[in-house]
């Protein structure tokens, strides 16, 4: 299994085919809502490094409310191939419902393994 490097929380993700470029737009910890329920797309972004070229491996991405460990929203599971010394994957929620202001977390898992969980703050 590769290692874990990164991962973190953008507003927008853009991909410029003509340049083989991209294009991270707006990272963030904290979110400020105007009201609840908040609607809110973004994307997740992480970054492995090969310890072998070629492996494989399902990445799945979920979103918790961590005061109250209930569940927000998940991904479809996303099957990666490594074939980089180091990869990048990403991982569009097009639109997350946050009932409440607190702390969440975005769990990242690997092969159903736990691999690392993202804090971030929905404040009012």
């Amino acid at each position: 299994m590769p290692k874990f490097r990164l991962a973190f929380l953008c507003d927008d993700f853009r991909f410029e085919e003509h340049s083989i470029s991209y294009s991270i737009i707006r990272a963030f910890e904290t979110r400020y809502a105007p009201s609840f329920p908040f609607h809110k797309r973004f994307f997740v972004i992480v970054y492995w490094e090969a310890l072998s070229l070629g492996e494989m491996f399902d990445q799945a991405i979920t979103v918790l409310n961590r005061d109250t460990q209930t569940w927000v929203s998940s991904a479809p599971t996303l099957r990666v191939q490594i074939n980089n010394p180091k990869q990048m994957t990403v991982t569009e929620f097009p639109e997350v419902v946050f009932d409440v202001p607190g702390t969440y977390t975005v769990n990242i898992h690997a092969d159903g393994v736990l691999i690392e969980q993202v804090p971030f703050i929905v404040a009012q």
